[in-house]
């Protein structure tokens, strides 16, 4: 099972997560995102910097469920073809679709640059 494996990421980490609040009681923000993976923590962070009340929730460990097991590579190239995509919704869509990969990309770079993440990101 790959749960039972240590999250590679998480071995690399050269520093160690910090602990977490427990959310208890009633909480009024704008939105509630769930999950605390590379998605969810993106999200809520873009939201937070704009201003909307967030509230981030996680079942079990932040970056420890999905994004924690997958290969974090940041590519367009994704197991989805841009071929078999225009084929099923037509050429604008596959565009689309690498647009917003490539906007993905230009997200992670500018706030691994802004935020001063240490990583081997390049």
């Amino acid at each position: 099972s790959m749960k039972s494996t240590a999250c590679y990421w998480l071995q690399q980490c050269k520093t160690p997560l910090q602990s977490t609040k427990v959310l208890s009681g009633h909480v009024k923000v704008d939105v509630v995102v769930i999950g605390a993976g590379i998605f969810g923590t993106s999200t809520a962070l873009r939201l937070a910097e704009e201003g909307v009340s967030v509230v981030l929730v996680e079942a079990n460990k932040v970056g420890q469920g999905v994004s924690g097991y997958s290969t974090c590579k940041v590519t367009s190239l994704h197991r989805l073809s841009y071929a078999d995509i225009a084929q099923k919704h037509g050429c604008e869509a596959a565009k689309t679709f690498g647009h917003i990969n490539e906007a993905a990309i230009h997200d992670i770079d500018q706030n691994v640059s802004r935020l001063n993440i240490d990583c081997d990101y390049s």
